[in-house]
C-alpha cells in the first residue's frame, strides 16, 4: 500500500499530483467532448436523458462554476461541445435543484463548519486522525481499475512505490509501517461497521 504524505511535508509531491491530475482532467474532458462530437446538437453523453455519467461530469463543471469560474471559461472555450452540454444541462430543473442551488460559498462554507469537516481536515493535515486502511481485495480491485482508467486516458503507468522498489531499509520500513497501521486498524468492531 503505498503511504499517504502530507503535501506540506513534500510540495514536490503535491507539484507532481496536481499536474497529473490537470491531464487527467484535461484528458476527461477532451474524451467527453469527442463523445458529444459523435452525437450531434442534442442529448447528454449516452443519450437524450441524464446518466450517472453525466452526473459526475456536471459535478466537475458545478466545481469551476463555484471554485474556478475562469476554468470554467477556458473549458468552454477549448471545448464549444462542452459549452453547448453544460448550458443544456443548466436548462433542466434536476440539474438546477440538484448541482446548483447549493452551492454557493457560503452555503458551502456553512456546511462545513456545521458538520465538523474543519476539524476534520485539520486532524488529517496533522496526522490525528488516519484514513482506515482498506481489505486487501479491495486495494486490489482499486489498482486494477486505476491501471485501466490510466491506459483509456492514455496516461502513464503509475510507478510503484512498494518496498520491492526501494533499498531494503526503507523495504522494512514502509512493513512495519504498514503492520503498525493494520494493528491500530484491527480496533473495535464499532469504528470498522462505519466503513461497511
Amino acid at each position: 500500500m503505498e503511504e499517504a504524505t502530507c503535501a506540506a511535508s513534500d510540495p514536490e509531491k503535491k507539484k507532481r499530483d496536481l499536474e497529473l491530475n490537470g491531464k487527467m482532467l484535461d484528458s476527461i474532458l477532451k474524451a467527453a467532448s469527442g463523445i458529444l462530437e459523435t452525437r450531434g446538437e442534442a442529448g447528454f453523453l449516452f443519450g437524450a436523458e441524464l446518466t450517472t455519467a453525466d452526473v459526475y461530469l456536471l459535478s466537475v463543471f458545478r466545481i469551476f462554476l463555484t471554485m474556478y469560474p475562469a476554468k470554467l471559461e477556458e473549458v468552454c472555450e477549448m471545448y464549444p461541445k462542452l459549452k453547448d452540454y453544460w448550458h443544456r444541462a443548466l436548462a433542466r430543473d434536476e440539474v438546477q435543484e440538484g448541482l446548483v442551488s447549493y452551492t454557493s460559498k457560503k452555503h458551502m462554507a456553512w456546511i462545513a463548519l456545521t458538520r465538523g469537516m474543519v476539524s476534520d481536515i485539520l486532524g488529517v493535515k496533522t496526522g490525528l486522525l488516519r484514513a482506515p486502511a482498506l481489505p486487501a481485495e479491495l486495494e486490489t480491485r482499486l489498482q486494477e481499475a486505476t491501471r485501466k482508467l490510466r491506459l483509456l486516458l492514455n496516461l502513464p503507468p503509475k510507478t510503484t512505490t512498494t518496498g520491492e522498489n526501494r533499498s531494503n531499509k526503507e523495504g522494512e520500513k514502509e512493513q512495519e509501517q504498514e503492520q503498525e497501521e493494520e494493528e491500530s486498524d484491527e480496533g473495535s468492531e464499532e469504528d470498522s461497521k462505519c466503513f461497511k
